[in-house]
């Protein structure tokens, strides 16, 4: 682990309610399942809205974004990835097809695609009046 990466996973933000639980992996392999708050906003505009961090898939088995749109207009959700450092500004690709997520839902989003950091970049094409939109990622790390 370079001290990049060390000093990027310290920012990330762990939901103190929610703690590491163990389970069962593939093929008897134990894994530790880690959730983390990946942004809640409030967003009343159309822009491209990121997260202040990506997520560290260094240790992962699988992922995916748990995405809570309160807001009264369908989000739109797209998955990136980078290679190197927090990827935040960085080196980052589109590593999945751009998806909908519509006003007043909840959806869980599992991706195959794997990066060494992955996050979530979310716009609206019309600006929401009301509501919060919420991302949770859960990782299940390999041990």
């Amino acid at each position: 682990m370079t001290t990049r990466e060390s000093k990027d996973q310290k920012n990330l933000q762990v939901d103190p309610r929610l703690l590491v639980i163990p389970s069962a992996g593939p093929m008897t392999r134990i894994g530790l399942t880690r959730v983390y708050s990946h942004f809640q906003e409030e967003i009343r505009d159309t822009r491209n809205h990121t997260p202040k961090y990506m997520v560290p898939l260094h240790n992962a088995g699988k992922y995916g974004f748990d995405i809570v749109n309160d807001c009264d207009q369908a989000v739109t959700v797209l998955l990136y990835g980078a290679s190197a450092g927090s990827g935040v500004g960085e080196r980052v690709a589109a590593i999945s097809s751009a998806f909908s997520v519509s006003a007043n839902t909840r959806e869980f989003f599992a991706s195959e695609v794997w990066a060494p950091w992955v996050g979530l970049r979310v716009n609206y094409s019309t600006a929401p009046t009301s509501g919060t939109l919420g991302v949770t990622a859960v990782v299940q790390e390999l041990v």
